[in-house]
């Protein structure tokens, strides 16, 4: 098996994947650089096919890394949080995808409806089966909820990850979104059932400054959208 170590340097972190002929599958533009008898295999699509992929929000085919070496995955001001899988299945969030060994099959699962938010809104969520260590890219610790035919509401954007036992629905929130709309901003998350839920709920200040920085600039570049306020009819 692959051994997957994380590293932090300079309040920056990131992972390195020594492998000795192995195979490794990760997000696309999630590696940095690699040493050693390493060979990527990139999945094309034809450009038609490539187009409407990413239009309708399906996954696009991942790279894969095959060989003897070491993998070097690009650093993040959020964190990475190291899941074995054990024989088991998992409901990832938008985004929190980040590796994954060769004996982990990774798919995706899409939301085509959701009360409250138009069609066009699709939501997707990354699906890992199987068995193996998966890299999961999060702003914060995680933190572990078990289930036990209970039921559980939270906050979208603090949801990274659930057990296949447990149903979800979505809803929109009643709580006030500013700014562009990303995954699980503006979302309610109602788990119920029996299983675990993975939580981010506390983001480092690494990631909350970046926030900041970014819904500052959307306020400067455009504040009328960015506040919600519409455009006088006189």
């Amino acid at each position: 098996m692959a051994e997957f170590k994380v590293f932090s340097k300079n309040d920056v972190a990131r992972v390195e994947i020594l492998m000795t002929d192995e195979i490794v599958q990760t997000e696309v533009g999630a590696v940095q650089y690699f040493l050693g008898n390493i060979q990527k295999q990139a999945h094309s699509l034809p450009v038609n096919r490539f187009f409407k992929a990413k239009f309708v929000s399906q996954k696009l085919p991942k790279p894969t890394y095959l060989g003897t070496g070491k993998l070097v995955l690009e650093p993040s001001l959020g964190e990475f949080h190291l899941l074995t899988l054990n024989n088991k299945t998992l409901f990832l969030e938008r985004g929190v995808y980040f590796a994954s060994e060769q004996n982990v099959e990774v798919s995706g699962h899409e939301y085509k409806e959701i009360p409250g938010f138009r069609r066009s809104e699709n939501f997707m969520q990354t699906v890992v089966s199987g068995t193996g260590t998966v890299v999961l890219s999060i702003p914060g610790p995680v933190e572990m909820i078990e289930l036990k035919n209970d039921r559980l509401v939270a906050d979208g954007a603090f949801v990274v990850a659930r057990t296949e036992g447990l149903t979800l629905e979505l809803k929109k929130s009643s709580k006030p979104v500013m700014g562009n709309i990303a995954w699980g901003e503006g979302v309610e998350s109602i788990l119920e059932g029996t299983g675990c839920v993975y939580l981010a709920p506390i983001p480092n200040p690494r990631v909350l400054l970046e926030k900041a920085m970014i819904k500052g600039f959307l306020a400067v570049k455009n504040p009328k959208k960015f506040l919600g306020i519409k455009k006088s009819i006189f």
